[in-house]
């Protein structure tokens, strides 16, 4: 947990009886690849902090097609955060991509040290806006990116996603088929 510590510590010093106090709310939690932390239609009641494996959000589109969102993996939260919030059912999915490892603390938890850390919140509110910030910036660009843009960029910045998680997971994120993604793989390779 010391890398959840480290995280933390980014944002707010945590003194050594706050940190034993957020320490004693999370527990671990493993997922097998394939199973879910959190499946549509359910209310997210925890959230987890990864630390081995990955994670993919997705959702189903209106004509019934499962689209891949983003990727999240170690030192980063994984939630839906609209769900776990308001606790009205999730809109999204949020799967296991490899075997995952994570401590998880559950709403009521969570709640709780709002009454117990007096800088709890402001904690929170650092790691919700850098949380966003980092999500809008590694999503937005791939909006009015071609095909081949948007697997360099995907390569540059999450290099190690591509050799744990199946290609037409990518592929999908990417917006292509499986085929262009090999094809462009097989381009970048042959140089």
């Amino acid at each position: 947990m010391e890398e959840l510590r480290n995280f933390m510590e980014q944002f707010i010093s945590l003194k050594p009886n706050e940190w034993v106090t957020i320490q004693s709310h999370f527990k671990p939690m493993t997922l097998a690849k394939g199973d879910y932390f959190l499946r549509e239609g359910q209310i997210n009641r925890r959230i987890g902090w990864i630390t081995a494996g990955v994670c993919r959000y997705a959702y189903i589109t209106p004509n019934g097609d499962e689209h891949t969102k983003y990727f999240v993996k170690e030192g980063q939260f994984v939630s839906s955060t609209n769900s776990f919030t308001n606790q009205e059912s999730s809109q999204e999915s949020i799967q296991a991509m490899t075997d995952v490892k994570l401590y998880s603390i559950s709403r009521e938890s969570y709640l709780q040290l709002f009454n117990d850390l007096p800088n709890w919140g402001q904690l929170i509110q650092k790691i919700t806006e850098y949380s966003y910030a980092k999500k809008v910036r590694d999503i937005s660009p791939m909006v009015v990116q071609d095909a081949k843009t948007r697997y360099e960029q995907f390569l540059q910045n999450q290099p190690d996603v591509l050799q744990r998680v199946p290609l037409g997971y990518i592929a999908n994120y990417l917006g292509m088929t499986q085929q262009s993604l090999s094809r462009l793989r097989r381009q970048a390779i042959l140089g």
